[in-house]
C-alpha cells in the first residue's frame, strides 16, 4: 500500500509539474524531454489503478440505480406518490451516462499519452498530458454529480416517507 501511495504522490508532483506551467507557457523541451519517460511510467501505473476503480465505482453505481429504479416501483406499488425520485433517478441515469462517456474520453487520452514517443515528440506529449488532466477534471465533476444525486435523492426519500408518515 505504501508504494501504491507513493507512486501517487509522485504522479502528482511529475503532472503538476506539466499541468502547473500552463499558465506561463510550456515547460522547457529539454525538461519535457528528461522527465518524459519517468512520467509516462507513473501514468501507466494510474492508468492501471483506475481499471479497477472505474469498474467497482461503475459496478456501485449501476446498483444504485437499481435500487431507486426497485425503491420507485414499491412506492408505486403502495400508492405513495414520487414524482422527484422519479426524476431524481433520472437525472442519476443521465448523468451516469455522462459519466461512462466521460471515462471513456478520459481513458483514450491517457492511453494517447502513453503512446507517444515522448523523448522524440516532448511537445506533443506535454499536449496529451494537457487533455488528459482536463479530461481526469471532467470526470472528476461528474463522479461529485454522481454523488451529490444520490444524496439528493436519500434527502428527497426521507421527505416522502416522513409525510406520508411511515417512519
Amino acid at each position: 500500500m505504501k508504494k501504491f501511495s507513493l507512486s501517487i504522490i509522485i504522479a502528482i508532483i511529475v503532472v503538476g509539474s506539466f499541468t502547473t506551467s500552463r499558465a506561463i507557457g510550456i515547460p522547457d523541451v529539454t525538461t519535457l524531454t528528461a522527465t518524459c519517460t519517468t512520467a509516462q511510467s507513473i501514468l501507466n501505473q494510474i492508468q492501471k489503478a483506475d481499471v479497477g476503480s472505474r469498474i467497482n465505482r461503475g459496478h456501485d453505481y449501476n446498483e444504485i440505480l437499481d435500487l431507486m429504479f426497485a425503491m420507485n416501483a414499491r412506492l408505486a406499488a403502495n400508492k405513495i406518490a414520487a414524482p422527484t425520485l422519479t426524476d431524481l433517478a433520472s437525472i442519476f441515469k443521465q448523468n451516469l451516462v455522462k459519466f461512462r462517456a466521460d471515462y471513456d474520453s478520459y481513458d483514450d487520452a491517457l492511453s494517447s499519452a502513453l503512446e507517444i514517443k515522448c523523448t522524440s515528440w516532448p511537445v506533443d506529449f506535454y499536449h496529451k498530458l494537457e487533455t488528459t488532466r482536463i479530461a481526469r477534471e471532467l470526470l472528476w465533476q461528474d463522479v461529485t454529480t454522481l454523488d451529490q444525486n444520490i444524496d439528493n435523492y436519500y434527502a428527497q426519500f426521507d421527505i416522502i416517507i416522513k409525510e406520508a408518515k411511515l417512519w
